[in-house]
């Protein structure tokens, strides 16, 4: 009960602004991917943000799934979590289904993250149904804290970042250095907004939890 919450707060604080300062900054990310595919057509750039978009948004389910798993692991049970995968298997060929007509290969993407947000929330289901897992009283102060922290970054990191037609005409290592300085800003404005939320690095370890149990 202890490692799980103490696991599952590491990627909810850590990859939670990673998918809010990718969601915000695709677009840069997508063209740095493409900088030197000049014959690509504005076209196929733009697809290629739309997946990256979709796909960045299951990152924290991906994180979640390889954390609870090893819950059932640990009691010698195999058997529930090749279960709910094959459920998830079969949602995500079911949403593969109906996305792809409206949203085409960008569907095949969000497809993929919704399914594990599904997987990720049975293997949570069974857990908390049979008192493996229960999470600690401190989850919503911490959600709030880093919910907060991470709009913040990205609404400075928004305001902060040059035009797309700037980016766009910039040298290629100019934008090198930008993508990199927007990374590093971006870590640095989500570490100061945690701490000015009152969240200290005393509270990943999850100590009111250790407590109780």
């Amino acid at each position: 009960m202890v490692v799980l919450n103490k696991d599952a707060v590491y990627p909810f604080f850590c990859v939670f602004p990673v998918m809010k300062g990718f969601h915000k900054k695709s677009s840069f990310v997508s063209k740095h991917i493409w900088l030197s595919q000049k014959e690509r057509s504005p076209l196929l750039r733009f697809q290629a943000l739309q997946a990256l978009i979709y796909h960045s948004l299951g990152l924290l389910a991906f994180m979640l799934v390889k954390i609870l798993a090893p819950g059932y692991y640990a009691r010698q049970d195999t058997a529930t979590p090749v279960k709910i995968g094959v459920i998830a298997m079969v949602a995500n060929m079911a949403l593969n289904l109906a996305l792809i007509f409206p949203l085409k290969h960008a569907g095949l993407a969000l497809a993929t993250s919704l399914s594990a947000y599904l997987n990720a929330f049975l293997l949570m289901r069974h857990l908390r149904r049979d008192a493996v897992y229960v999470p600690s009283s401190g989850w919503p102060r911490l959600g709030v804290q880093v919910a907060g922290a991470a709009l913040l970054m990205a609404g400075l990191l928004a305001w902060l970042s040059p035009e797309l037609d700037a980016w766009n005409q910039a040298a290629r290592w100019t934008r090198v250095v930008w993508l990199g300085g927007l990374i590093t800003l971006g870590a640095g404005i989500y570490g100061v907004a945690v701490l000015t939320f009152g969240l200290r690095p005393r509270d990943l370890l999850d100590r009111s939890v250790r407590e109780t149990d």
